[in-house]
């Protein structure tokens, strides 16, 4: 049964997480302490048993709810547990399923114990187990037929008390409850002897009456004779067949070379042998096409050269392919950087030529204009030449102010003002009022001119002082300053107006500007011109680093086209280009590739070599091995001659089991009454040949030889056994008639015995025997059983005890790597625990081995019992193998691998290292990984599983 599918609705720290298409293999779940891989193992340990109340179980948030896909039988099933409630099964078309069938009856401490393993079930009593179920788990791991026979020792105990409760060890009649039977008995006797002597005639009938009996004893002792005959025979014909194949058996294997090759062909020889020939034949195969795969990759150049080289310059060819990806992205990176580059120095001559449309010559005229302007220097002269043409300006505006004369206007408005007046007052000597008025109307104008005069005055005084200010103002802001602001210092601003021009002019020619430029645009352009000047600096930088940059790139670039060059593959200089050095890059690839190839071949024929050497080291355990010159110099030869003795070894071993087989059979065939008879038939036949010294003193075996002397042929036998039953019957008819005689006396005696007495002491004696006969019979049964019991038990752990546990010895020893040999259970077979063999024949008991050899016993204990279980189901590992050191840690991870070929196994571990484990001994069967955080499956590639543990690990 595989699980394909895994719902977990509600179940402690899962939600809704669904793990589809699981692998029908090794199904790998790793996650940190605490992320829920315990809480799964229990999920999968109840899946098919419901989840048990009490059971310490992770609680859920609501009801447990967990449901999966499984196939069984090539049909797929719908597992559905909810809450406590048992597991519900459905199929594909809604028909109801059987979950006992499912899990082949497996009650849930079985499944419990031996497929759910975590380092409690590695423990000599598992933690949580209470000490009565001891015998319980130990029955678990032995099986279920040696459960059975642990109790054959109890029962016989129990057989042999109730016997002595009867009568004692001996079986005396005259103690426990025999006793009060036996005394009855006696003394009934003793009453009913005392009557007898007493009757007339009795004697005389009493006496016949004893001839009869001692005849009659005499014949049964005839016809037990006759009847032992006849067992004698029947024995003898019965094993007719099995003791002639017993001798012929015994024939071949006493042939000296037969002997030779059982006593010396070492065990396990032959399985060694034939995976040595499977891993020779798949090295040589191996080889073969490593090999043709590298001298197709030579294209007509010699093979083995070529290979030569390669792998001398293996080095240089690794560190090349190494470097390849390195310097291409140096190259694309300096050819972009040059590119742009290239860029930025044409857009700055495009940028230099917009700035000045009369630009000739190259871009040092840059640093030759940002040496001769001086900033500063053009900025003052720009400012002074601009507060130079407002003080020309306030000086104009000045020379205005002096060529207006108020005080001449004044003068001729106050000679009109005093003419009208004058007139007036003549004319006030005609016409007084006209005259008045006049003379007033000049009075009034007079006085508004004379106000209008005051007030301009102060007016253009003020004007002229705050002109004269900022003239004064701008002289000392002037570098150097002016002192005198006159008549003389007017020339004096001109003066310096005009040096201010000029030297505005010459900043005008260097900067390549028009008369019309004023400082402003001086400066403007300065300010253009050092920023295109500081743009070609870093144009010059970037040309140094690009140089630099190509000599770093030019010593691997010429390494790696010697190296192409000394390998043939490159006859050309090779260029900082990416087109070039693609050419050179495909030419190293390809001989990184051709190095690839010659490593494998010869990795290849080195694996060869070594399961060559293995082959000839397996060849020296074997030395009498007969070979021609041939067979000695060719390993598949070898092989073929060891595997071939191995399997005439095997045949003959098989012959000796069956020869051994026989001889049991037949012994088993003996019980108490046979062996009587054969010893009675011995003695006969010894007699008759009149050779009782040289009877056989062996076992049954001897015995029938010796017997068989007297018969040849089965016909013979069946003529004896024919003779032997007449004799019985003749017999027979005759002890009848005598016994009906006896009986005719007894009813006589019986007649003329009228004492009361004697009657009382015969129904004593009657009752005392029907009493005391069950009682004996009892007895009897009691003590045989206990005797076969014990019998049974002695034989079964004789011949058994070496093969009982005999496919979990071969895990214990490939986990121990032969450390250990067997492991043997108990003497008691309900005692605890098991005893291991390791090399040399010594003995252990698990307290005596360490804890990582104690958990490997038991982890192998486990291992043999469940591949031993149908049909195969799921497999659980929580963490098993941490005390394991590395060694044995790989052994059991190859274990656990071969396990995945029949069940399905899950692998729950926190542990990085023991999924690189898992890694390296993978084979075909894949391997799938899971990633456990926090109750969140992730299905996973193996590395990024180690990656996400190992970074788990170290937070």
């Amino acid at each position: 049964m595989r699980i394909q599918r895994l719902y977990i609705g509600d179940f402690g720290i899962f939600r809704n997480q669904a793990l589809d298409e699981l692998a029908p293999g090794l199904v790998v779940i790793g996650g940190p302490n605490r992320s829920g891989k315990t809480t799964f193992m229990q999920i999968l340990r109840y899946l098919g048993y419901g989840f048990p109340q009490g059971a310490n179980l992770p609680p859920p948030t609501h009801e447990y709810h967990v449901e999966a896909v499984v196939e069984a039988g090539n049909e797929l099933w719908n597992i559905r547990v909810n809450g406590y409630g048992k597991p519900r099964v459905s199929g594909p078309q809604g028909q109801t399923g059987s979950i006992e069938r499912l899990f082949g009856g497996l009650d849930v401490f079985t499944y419990h114990q031996l497929f759910t393993i975590s380092l409690d079930e590695l423990r000599l009593l598992p933690e949580g187990l209470d000490k009565s179920e001891k015998a319980k788990l130990q029955s678990v791991l032995l099986g279920a037929g040696l459960a059975h026979a642990a109790r054959l020792p109890k029962l016989r105990d129990e057989l042999e008390a109730e016997a002595e409760k009867i009568g004692g060890k001996l079986g005396n009649p005259s103690v426990k409850m025999f006793k009060p039977y036996y005394n009855q008995l006696a003394l009934g006797i003793k009453q009913r002897d005392n009557a007898l002597a007493e009757m007339d005639g009795y004697r005389a009938r009493v006496e016949r009456l004893a001839d009869i009996e001692a005849r009659i004893e005499e014949l049964k002792e005839k016809q037990y004779a006759a009847a032992q005959r006849a067992v004698a025979v029947d024995i003898l014909l019965r094993n007719f067949e099995d003791y002639s194949r017993w001798v012929e058996l015994g024939a071949v294997l006493s042939d000296p070379k037969v002997q030779r090759l059982l006593s010396s062909y070492p065990d396990g020889l032959l399985e060694k042998a034939r995976i040595l020939q499977e891993n020779y034949e798949t090295a040589a195969g191996e080889y073969e096409a490593k090999l043709s795969a590298f001298s197709q990759r030579a294209r007509g150049k010699d093979a083995e050269a070529w290979m030569r080289t390669l792998l001398d310059r293996a080095e240089w060819i690794e560190r090349a392919s190494r470097n390849l990806s390195g310097i291409a992205a140096r190259i694309s990176a300096y050819e972009k950087r040059r590119e742009a580059h290239k860029a930025e120095e044409q857009g700055l001559e495009i940028d230099v030529r917009t700035a000045d449309s009369t630009w000739r010559g190259g871009f040092e005229r840059l640093e030759r204009i940002v040496v001769q302007v001086d900033e500063d220097e053009l900025r003052q002269t720009a400012d002074d030449y601009q507060r130079l043409k407002e003080a020309d300006g306030i000086i104009q505006r000045l020379r205005q102010l002096d060529a207006a004369d108020f005080g001449k206007q004044f003068r001729g408005y106050a000679f009109g003002a005093a003419l009208v007046v004058l007139l007036g007052t003549l004319i006030g000597l005609v016409l007084p009022a006209a005259g008045i008025g006049l003379a007033v109307a000049g009075v009034v104008g007079l006085g508004i001119l004379y106000m209008y005069r005051t007030m301009a005055g102060n007016v253009l005084e003020g004007q002229r002082r705050s002109m004269m200010d900022k003239l004064q103002e701008i002289a000392a802001s002037l570098e150097p300053p002016l002192k005198a602001v006159d008549g003389d210092g007017f020339q004096k601003f001109e003066l310096r107006r005009q040096q201010a021009e000029t030297r505005l002019g010459l900043y005008r020619d260097i900067l390549g500007l028009t008369a019309a430029a004023d400082g402003q645009r001086c400066l403007a352009r300065l300010a253009e011109f050092k920023q295109l000047w500081q743009r070609y600096k870093a144009l010059e930088r970037q040309r140094e680093a690009l140089d630099e940059e190509l000599q770093a790139i030019l010593p691997g670039l010429d390494e790696m086209s010697q190296l192409a060059g000394e390998l043939g593959d490159w006859n050309g200089a090779v260029e900082p280009t990416a087109a070039s050095f693609n050419c050179l890059a495909t030419a190293i690839e390809k001989a990184y590739e051709d190095l690839q190839a010659a490593r494998e071949a010869q990795a290849a024929e080195n694996k060869l070599a070594e399961v060559t050497d293995r082959i000839a080291a397996l060849v020296q355990e074997c030395p009498y091995l007969e070979q021609d010159a041939e067979s000695s110099r060719d390993p598949s030869l070898q092989l073929a001659a060891l595997i071939r003795a191995g399997e005439e070894r095997v045949k003959y071993q098989k012959y000796a089991e069956e020869r051994a087989a026989i001889a049991q059979r037949i012994q088993h065939s003996l019980g108490r009454r046979e062996d009587e008879a054969l010893k009675t038939a011995l003695a006969e036949a010894a007699a008759a040949r009149d050779d009782d010294g040289k009877m056989p003193e062996g076992d049954g075996l001897e015995v029938l030889g010796y017997l068989y002397r007297e018969y040849r042929t089965p016909k013979e036998l069946e003529e004896c056994l024919r003779q032997a039953d007449e004799d019985s019957q003749r017999i027979d008819l005759e002890i009848k008639q005598l016994e009906e005689e006896r009986a005719e006396l007894k009813r006589t005696i019986a007649a003329l015995d009228t004492d009361q007495t004697l009657a009382e002491a015969q129904r004593a004696i009657d009752e005392a025997r029907a009493q005391l006969e069950p009682l004996a019979r009892k007895f009897a049964v009691q003590r045989v059983a206990a005797f076969f019991l014990d019998t049974l038990y002695r034989e079964f752990l004789a011949e058994a005890r070496g093969s009982l546990l005999s496919r979990a010895s071969e895990i214990f020893r490939e986990l121990t790597q032969g450390d250990y040999e067997q492991i043997l259970p108990m003497d008691d077979l309900t005692e605890a625990g098991f005893q291991v063999t390791a090399q040399g024949g010594r003995e252990f008991l698990p307290h005596a081995l360490s804890r990582g050899t104690s958990e490997q016993l038991f982890l192998a204990v486990r291992l043999g019992r469940i591949l031993e279980i149908e049909p195969p189901l799921p497999v659980i590992f929580d963490d098993s193998l941490v005390n394991f050191d590395r060694r044995h840690a790989y052994q059991a991870v190859r274990a656990l691998e071969r396990l995945a070929r029949r069940h399905q196994v899950f692998v729950l571990t926190c542990h990085p290292e023991l999924i690189e484990m898992v890694a390296d001994v993978q084979e075909e069967q894949p391997v799938q990984y899971w990633q456990l955080d926090r109750g969140v499956f992730s299905l996973v590639d193996g590395e990024s599983l180690v990656r996400f543990l190992a970074a788990r690990a170290t937070a």
